[in-house]
């Protein structure tokens, strides 16, 4: 039904390592509703785009993947979603992804970085290459569009730089999360998992 639909949706544009989880608990501190991965193991490419968007009607907040990569399905269905990214530097970025990810494979991130690349263990010039390819085309799709897009250049002045982007006046402190990483198989024996995972 139209009127369940949350209206109000804000997209964190950074890859995973780009402070998510911290962007999330921040923005649920601000009252907002959030969600991270989504079919992170059971990802199959373009055909999940309906059903995430589908899924999309019933947070605010949106971050980690594949949300980054659906801005413009976002600017298409929510015409006034808000859009803010870190751009970290990429070096550090991709020891990030390969200290935290090592070897595990997603279909999701097979989707994002080619069906060879699901894992970033020897593919630093496609991950680099992607990050960086992903980070110039959001810049060109949002540059006349300051009142929707917000760009974060460091975290020192995240929270007053988001909370004023976003007409909040919570004096809410930004949290550093590192969160724990466990692969799918883990996931499903700790938590006796059955289907699809969504985190």
């Amino acid at each position: 039904m139209e009127e369940n639909i949350i209206k109000e949706k804000i997209v964190y544009l950074g890859f995973h390592k780009t402070a998510t989880s911290s962007f999330q608990s921040f923005l649920e501190q601000l009252g907002y509703s959030g969600v991270g991965n989504y079919k992170e193991w059971t990802w199959e490419g373009d055909t999940d785009v309906e059903s995430a968007m589908i899924f999309s009607e019933k947070y605010n907040v949106f971050a980690d993947s594949p949300w980054f990569k659906l801005y413009k399905n976002f600017d298409l269905k929510y015409p006034n979603t808000k859009y803010i990214i870190w751009t970290r530097d990429t070096d550090s970025w991709y020891e990030s992804v390969l200290n935290f990810l090592g070897s595990d494979n997603s279909s999701s991130r097979r989707w994002i970085y080619g069906e060879l690349y699901g894992s970033p263990v020897n593919n630093e010039k496609i991950y680099k290459l992607v990050y960086e390819q992903h980070i110039s085309e959001v810049f060109d799709y949002f540059k006349d569009r300051p009142n929707d897009f917000l760009h974060l250049e460091n975290l020192d002045d995240a929270a007053k730089k988001v909370t004023k982007f976003l007409n909040k006046n919570n004096e809410v402190e930004f949290p550093h999360i590192r969160p724990i990483f466990e692969p799918y198989d883990v996931l499903v024996k700790k938590h006796n998992l059955i289907g699809t995972y969504q985190g």
